[in-house]
């Protein structure tokens, strides 16, 4: 037998039931960490209501809607997370001092495409919202012309 560093050896009964002890102990691990996961994702939705930051101090003119976002960020304390890209040269729509965040965003975001989202009660994701399929993609679906009559 191997010799453990401490010079004793591996295996025997006590290294079976280390190795059960092991084995248990890893699933309870990967269980409790799903029940987690799944327990944080319900929370998000109720994480994001249920915070409501104070309302902007300061109005937010119609800027380049990078710097309309920074100007919002800064006042919010809230953490804005976008690709650069997907803002392009659009934008932003003028915001008044006393809205809330959640309408401020709404309001500064409305006419871009873009729509945002909580990801925690203190950071915001801003992204393309889902366009609705063309019409022409809908209607130009191929129609199953192999039928057996």
């Amino acid at each position: 037998m191997e010799g453990c560093p401490n010079g004793k050896a591996y295996g025997g009964p006590s290294g079976h039931r280390s190795a059960a002890i092991a084995s248990v102990v890893s699933e309870v691990l990967r269980a409790l960490s799903s029940c987690t996961s799944v327990a944080l994702l319900d929370a998000l939705p109720t994480l994001a209501y249920a915070f409501d930051p104070t309302a902007l101090t300061a109005d937010i003119p119609a800027a380049p809607l990078a710097q309309a976002l920074e100007g919002f960020a800064r006042q919010t304390g809230l953490q804005l997370i976008f690709v650069s890209e997907v803002l392009g040269d659009q934008r932003s729509n003028a915001v008044s001092a006393g809205l809330s965040a959640n309408e401020a965003l709404t309001r500064t975001l409305q006419g871009t495409g873009l729509k945002f989202e909580y990801l925690t009660a203190r950071s915001i994701r801003i992204l393309a919202a889902a366009a609705a399929p063309s019409r022409e993609a809908t209607t130009n679906v191929p129609l199953e012309t192999n039928r057996k009559r």
